[in-house]
């Protein structure tokens, strides 16, 4: 005899994975800002530990 169960879902279902392009812009737009963030901090602690001014 072969038993299936269905599994319970782990997770709900969210808008974050939406397949539309307007998500995709959003995600894409959010990971610039943060490259841009964390590129701005190290240039500034770059620039102040520069020992030639």
């Amino acid at each position: 005899m072969c038993y299936r169960t269905i599994l319970p879902q782990l997770f709900e279902k969210s808008a974050v994975y939406e397949p539309t392009w307007q998500n995709l812009a959003l995600n894409w737009g959010i990971l610039g800002v943060h490259a841009a963030v964390y590129l701005t901090v190290t240039l500034l602690l770059q620039k102040r530990k520069d020992i030639i001014k």
